[in-house]
């Protein structure tokens, strides 16, 4: 009689191990867009809210549920809102295994040093709502600016909720110097420092701390990967630019918009970067996008999957001739044989190239490569350079005998 109950066994077993994966790959987000600056704060005002709706939609399109992707604007992202809208919508949500995304659009500040960290003596700071531009001595001093440090602790608190097994995926649409009134476009960020004269002075010609596209070292195994992009370098202004419907959108949101809503399961977060820088030549090429963290990752929550040793096209001149970004610092010498694969591809060897080309002039850092089989300048500006034969170049060795 025992096996007649079997069935219900089996089929509530199979029931408990399906909710369990369900809700190990639980994908939350929130959206934090700033753009209607109150007046008399010195910001300027920007598009903020244009790019809620982007997001939004390239999140529904990897299967982030409407209703577990919140939104927090303008006079509700003060500081203590922006933290404990982190806290509710993604701290106590999050589940072990899970996917958390955390977007902010808006601008960004330097604010001085609080506690010695920063080898330029400079903080890199959010600027919520309430968060006026200036400066002023014994008033006004950036209490309101949410610090990396701070948006570090909360987002550590989170990655612990979400685990080794879970992913955080963390896009900030703004930037830290360079001012609204210079450009075509607005910009997000300003050139005004949250600091005193005097401090300035003392800081002046210390060195940048720049994202340099690199997993993290100081990683916590106990703790969910994150992988952080960035609108641009540090020195640089942050352009808006606009999407399809003319509507002035910021120029990481819209490209991350369009790269996310398309991604393959088994992209990467590097790959995923590449496809953004590429979307964003175009139409902010005077700025380069940042990124830091797990990038050889599949994207929310996917396995690493290890760095591919490959060379990206910097430039299509023809159908037959590209750039590559490597040359004979890296060993790529004129006669080395090259091939061209799909972005992604890992396993070249056992792939079939876009094409194959020999490198016809090797410089210190760039290579000329003339390719057998035509490549249209979309699917070459996409693809992964790979060394199929090395050349040695024109090496030449002189003996002397002295018998």
């Amino acid at each position: 009689m025992r096996f007649k109950k079997m069935p219900f066994t089996f089929c509530f077993l199979a029931f408990c191990l399906l909710s369990f994966q369900i809700s190990a790959q639980e994908k939350i987000a929130l959206i934090v867009a700033i753009g209607d600056y109150p007046a008399g704060s010195g910001w300027m005002k920007i598009n903020s809210q244009n790019d809620v709706p982007i997001i939004k939609s390239a999140l529904l399109k990897q299967g982030f549920p409407e209703k577990n992707v919140a939104v927090l604007a303008d006079e509700k992202a003060t500081k203590k809102g922006i933290l404990a809208a982190i806290k509710k919508e993604l701290v106590d949500r999050a589940s072990s295994g899970g996917v958390a995304y955390f977007h902010y659009s808006g601008h960004g500040q330097q604010v001085a040093d609080n506690n010695n960290d920063e080898i330029d003596g400079y903080d890199e700071a959010l600027v919520p709502f309430d968060s006026p531009m200036q400066y002023v001595a014994g008033i006004y001093e950036g209490k309101n600016l949410l610090r990396d440090e701070e948006l570090g602790e909360a987002f550590n608190e989170l990655r612990a909720k979400l685990g080794p097994t879970g992913n955080l995926l963390a896009v900030i649409d703004a930037c830290h110097s360079g001012t609204g009134t210079r450009g075509m476009a607005p910009a997000r960020g300003t050139d005004v420092i949250m600091a005193s004269e005097e401090y300035k002075m003392t800081k002046r010609g210390a060195g940048a701390n720049d994202q340099n596209g690199t997993e993290s070292s100081g990683e916590t195994t106990a703790l969910a990967p994150l992988t952080a992009f960035f609108g641009a370098a540090p020195n640089q202004l942050n352009f808006e630019t606009k999407d399809a419907d003319g509507n002035r959108v910021g120029s990481l949101s819209y490209a991350f918009s369009k790269t996310f809503a398309k991604a393959e399961k088994n992209a990467t977060y590097r790959g995923l970067f590449e496809q953004i820088k590429l979307e964003m030549s175009a139409f902010a090429p005077r700025q380069q996008p940042q990124a830091e963290g797990a990038l050889d990752r599949q994207i929310l929550g996917g396995k690493i999957v290890g760095k591919a040793a490959h060379f990206s096209i910097i430039n299509w001149n023809d159908p037959n001739t590209v750039l590559i970004d490597a040359g004979w610092l890296q060993g790529i010498n004129e006669g080395s044989k090259t091939g061209l694969y799909a972005s992604e591809t890992r396993d070249y060897k056992n792939a079939k190239p876009l094409a194959e080309g020999i490198v016809e002039r090797s410089r210190p850092l760039q290579s000329v490569v003339f390719l057998e089989q035509e490549v249209a300048q979309k699917a070459a500006a996409e693809a992964w350079a790979y060394v199929l034969e090395k050349s040695y170049g024109n090496l030449s060795v002189t003996f002397k005998n002295e018998l």
